[in-house]
């Protein structure tokens, strides 16, 4: 099932108060005990989707690929080489 996960940006020294117009969302496949399902995400990776929002700008969007070695997720921009 996918999911969406928002990641808001937590207090940091440019941020001392955490923003919340400030992260990311992501669309990923979890199962039941929210763990990446990577099977899931093997067979629909076009719905595994990785949004960056930052504060007035315009957002970036991207896709979640498989990371160098690993089975998790990682962004990447569309077209990008793999």
């Amino acid at each position: 099932m996918i999911r969406r996960v928002r990641l808001e940006m937590a207090r940091c020294h440019e941020f001392p108060e955490a923003s919340e117009d400030h992260g990311y969302e992501l669309s990923l496949p979890l199962g039941p005990k929210g763990y990446l399902d990577h099977d899931h995400w093997m067979r629909q990776r076009k719905e595994a989707v990785f949004h960056r929002f930052w504060g007035g700008e315009e957002q970036h969007g991207s896709c979640a690929t498989a990371a160098r070695g690993g089975r998790s997720p990682s962004p990447m921009a569309p077209g990008a080489r793999k």
